[in-house]
């Protein structure tokens, strides 16, 4: 805004200088041209001697003086027509000369005036328009997928949109299609705007009409959407890295092209009826501006609560822990019991929910209980885990046992004497252990003995 008034600011300095400029050279010119003539009638002793042709120039010469061009050039044309070749013809013609030049100059300035008109209307038009347009005098500005509605004493009469490659079937239009229903986003290749249009930067300006008589249609709307993190004004955390803005605005246009909108359903119960808050997203796609916004109070508003039931009906069909392991399959179950109720909401309201756009992010109790559910499900998480690592334990174990002590019954007596003392060796390391164990230690010395006294026999 502040750039636009400078700009105006300067051309009208430059329109003005150019004008005042224009004027003083006029005055100037007229002025010498005045003096000419004085001068001419001093030096030529011109006096009233009763004849015609002096009669014609000197009246020529005061209406000059008078600064009554009109007159001083029937004046002088008089004269050379009644006196061609007079006394004054010469000096008549000379001040006809003066006066076709004269003209000759304003005209040009007229001309640069114009133009300079032109140069100023040609520049500072865009502006005024984006000025006006900001406004909503005379001009709207329609954001890329988005379209308004123009309203007349409180009545709805038209769209205007801004959406690529996408049409309104508007009732009347050389693209109306009488087959769907009025109002349709349709799909259709765009007529390419001029290249003035585009150059100027005025795509996304269209008419709105006369102030007063034409407003555009505004309503609250109120909405969530995700965000990444905690740290901007106004994010709320859901639990479990989910983040969500709610919003309420007063806006004046509707969204054409597919928008996330988070939900949370509180207080569901699974197969144990254990209370659950579910969160997820659907992606909604306005298909009918004009039944989202007039055959409904609040289109969003009236979409939540369709789906919600359908969603709270799903959760009993099991425990929450495996649902929480099967979101995809919840959400295809979802789809499925709740296609025609998608199908009538888009019917009805023009509001389109994408089958591929659902998305449950995540299944947690809720309620006053939710801590206590959550911490018995992660110890039961844990026991489950500590189960498995005593059984793989087990199974080691028990390989191990099979590897060693099956060695040990192939050594017979003297394998089994070995392990005992590799076990009272092993339990000495204590501190402060002692252990002398006195029959294995003389089973193994007579052992040892028997196997010293053994003589091989000798070969003949």
């Amino acid at each position: 805004m502040k750039k636009v008034r400078i700009i105006l600011i300067i051309l009208t300095i430059i329109l003005l200088a150019g004008g005042l400029y224009w004027k003083l050279k006029n005055n100037s010119s007229k002025k010498d041209m005045a003096n000419a003539t004085v001068n001419l009638k001093i030096n030529l002793g011109i006096e009233d001697d009763g004849k015609d042709d002096t009669a014609f120039l000197l009246e020529a010469i005061n209406n000059i003086e008078t600064k009554k061009w009109q007159e001083a050039e029937k004046n002088l044309k008089a004269l050379l027509e009644t006196y061609p070749n007079g006394r004054y013809s010469d000096k008549a013609r000379l001040l006809l000369t003066q006066m076709k030049q004269e003209k000759k100059e304003k005209g040009s300035y007229m001309w640069a005036i114009i133009l300079l008109l032109l140069l100023i209307n040609l520049i500072c038009t865009p502006f005024c328009i984006k000025e006006l347009a900001s406004r909503d005098w005379f001009f709207t500005i329609v954001n890329e997928g988005s379209a308004k509605a123009i309203m007349g004493g409180g009545g709805f009469q038209r769209f205007v949109w801004q959406y690529k490659n996408q049409l309104l079937n508007v009732p009347g239009a050389s693209w109306h299609n009488d087959k769907i229903a009025d109002w349709e986003v349709i799909q259709a290749k765009d007529k390419k705007p001029s290249w003035l249009i585009t150059f100027w930067g005025l795509t996304g300006i269209r008419w709105l009409g006369l102030p007063g008589l034409q407003n555009i249609y505004s309503y609250t709307f109120k909405w969530n959407s995700l965000a990444q993190d905690s740290r901007a004004d106004g994010v709320i955390d859901a639990g479990g890295g989910i983040y969500f803005k709610p919003h309420t605005e007063v806006i004046n246009y509707i969204l054409l092209q597919p928008d996330v909108y988070y939900v949370k359903l509180e207080e569901a119960e699974d197969a144990k009826m254990v209370p659950l808050n579910i969160d997820f997203t659907m992606r909604i796609r306005i298909v009918n501006p004009y039944k989202a916004l007039f055959r409904a109070q609040e289109w969003l508003e009236i979409t939540v609560s369709e789906i919600i039931p359908l969603m709270r009906r799903l959760t009993p069909q099991d425990e929450w822990e495996n649902l929480t392991k099967n979101k995809g399959s919840l959400v295809g179950s979802f789809l499925q019991m709740s296609s025609q109720a998608i199908q009538d909401l888009t019917d009805d309201y023009g509001v389109e929910i994408e089958t591929n756009g659902v998305k449950i992010l995540r299944i947690a109790p809720g309620g006053k209980l939710a801590e206590e559910y959550e911490k018995a499900a992660t110890e039961e998480f844990k026991a489950d885990q500590e189960a498995k690592k005593i059984g793989v334990l087990a199974t080691a174990e028990e390989g191990r046992i099979q590897k060693v002590y099956g060695k040990i019954q192939s050594f017979g007596p003297l394998g089994e004497m070995v392990r005992h003392v590799e076990a009272l060796e092993t339990v000495s390391k204590g501190s402060s252990n002692t252990i002398v164990s006195a029959p294995e230690l003389v089973g193994l010395g007579r052992a040892i003995q028997n196997l010293a006294e053994t003589k091989p026999e000798r070969r003949s």
